[in-house]
């Protein structure tokens, strides 16, 4: 995880309060063999993040380490794998909550099982393997709008979720005389061609509508708009920042 002053910052408070513990595994943005000097302020956010981490209650962390120029984690998921199996075979819990996707997980997962351990996944739509969410005995896809719920709240203040109105843009189009339809030119991407409109200070996206039919979404920041649409429909739209 690359932090900088502009990246989701999670609130492990709100983890704790939904778990009786939990453990955090990651590795400094700083690659320890090719330090860069541009690197520098995201791995003193870190260092501090992971501090404030490991003194949340019921909050333990373990940083592994990063090697290389591609800023590759070590030590991380074998470390995760290993503290799940032990605590599992020392009787320290009955069930366990994973956040992944990655595959690499399988074994483990299947090793617990066998052990009696019950497992719940949790796992983000755009990052996720089949044979994982197929092992756990449990599974849950986490919209977009939860992983916000999970940073803090001075993150979650200054990047809202658009917020949402039924009918589609073509009848809001027609309900309101300054709704401007924006050209492909001034939009991030193709797939939002005659999505988007523009009026009275606001953007407005047409997405698929719970149960059919259209919903609008509307939000002051275009960016915001688009590549919160994309994460929340990655089968149909693809966010291209200029």
């Amino acid at each position: 995880m690359l932090l900088t002053e502009d990246v989701p910052q999670l609130s492990l408070e709100v983890f704790s309060d939904v778990f009786t513990k939990v453990f955090y595994y990651d590795a400094s943005p700083v690659s320890d063999t090719h330090p860069q000097a541009a690197d520098a302020n995201a791995g003193q956010i870190f260092d501090e993040l992971m501090r404030e981490f490991n003194r949340t209650r019921g909050c333990h962390v373990f940083v592994g380490r990063t090697m290389g120029k591609k800023k590759r984690q070590k030590q991380v998921d074998v470390k995760l794998a290993v503290d799940m199996l032990s605590h599992t075979l020392h009787g320290n819990m009955r069930s366990a909550t994973l956040i992944a996707g990655d595959q690499d997980f399988l074994p483990v997962l299947e090793a617990l099982k066998l052990a009696g351990m019950y497992l719940r996944l949790v796992y983000i739509s755009d990052s996720f393997s089949d044979a994982l969410v197929d092992a756990a005995d449990e599974s849950h896809c986490m919209s977009w709008r939860e992983v916000l719920f999970f940073t803090d709240g001075s993150f979650r203040g200054s990047h809202k979720w658009p917020s949402m109105s039924n009918g589609d843009l073509a009848k809001f189009s027609n309900n309101n005389t300054h709704t401007r339809i924006l050209a492909p030119t001034d939009l991030p991407g193709k797939d939002f061609q005659k999505k988007v409109a523009e009026a009275q200070g606001y953007y407005y996206l047409e997405v698929p509508g719970i149960g059919g039919g259209a919903e609008l979404r509307r939000h002051t920041n275009l960016q915001v708009l688009c590549s919160c649409a994309a994460a929340e429909f990655p089968k149909i739209f693809r966010y291209e920042p200029a």
